[in-house]
């Protein structure tokens, strides 16, 4: 029975072959769409789902109604007021650096950006796979970098750089510790981090 299926499709092809092309492709179309939507979406839905504690972790966003959106900005006063909220266990701020500021490594000049200041326990909150150095110390001791090792090669050209210098005017920055590169499915974007600055009066913050 099957070899009489085979024999007459062979004999349909024969007799049609460009209504047979036209059924093939359009399903190779239709199947490579789904089979594309349906990781496009797996990919979204993955999201920060890596990070400690992801499903009692969220993002506070400050409302602009001018521009109808949400951005993750907030101030000194609102994250006082989260602390003291019941069922809030802890808050992570981070605060940027201005984007593109001047850091020179050797004789080199590079305009940096994503170089935060962060809250000590950002490890609570962010899944960070160390190569060197300590982390803790890091985000305990002012003026000390972590830095990604995309950056660590950029800067230096290798990722041994613990114990190396950055220069940023007449502020110098030692290295204390190499992380891996964060994944693109994440919404923290950042290259380089360090003690977060105390607060400032007029400051807003990223959380």
């Amino acid at each position: 029975m099957l070899s009489n299926y085979l024999r007459t499709a062979v004999r349909a092809f024969a007799r049609h072959r460009l209504h047979f092309v036209l059924n093939l492709a359009g399903l190779t179309l239709g199947l490579t769409a789904a089979l594309l939507i349906a990781l496009y979406a797996s990919f979204e839905a993955s999201y920060d789902q890596f990070q400690p504690n992801a499903d009692r972790v969220w993002r506070i966003e400050q409302y602009y109604p001018a521009m109808a959106a949400g951005i993750p900005l907030t101030n000194k006063n609102a994250i006082n007021r989260l602390r003291q909220q019941p069922g809030i266990e802890d808050v992570l701020t981070i605060e940027p650096l201005t984007p593109g500021t001047e850091f020179r490594g050797g004789e080199q000049r590079f305009q940096l950006d994503g170089v935060m200041g962060v809250s000590a326990n950002a490890t609570d909150f962010i899944a960070l796979q160390l190569l060197s150095g300590n982390l803790t110390q890091v985000l305990n001791t002012p003026n000390q970098l972590a830095v990604s090792a995309r950056y660590a090669q950029m800067l230096f050209g290798e990722l041994n750089v613990v114990g190396r210098t950055l220069q940023q005017g007449d502020h110098q920055w030692p290295i204390g510790t190499v992380f891996s590169d964060l994944p693109q499915n994440s919404h923290f974007a950042f290259n380089a981090l360090h003690q977060l600055s105390p607060f400032e009066e007029n400051y807003q913050h990223n959380t």
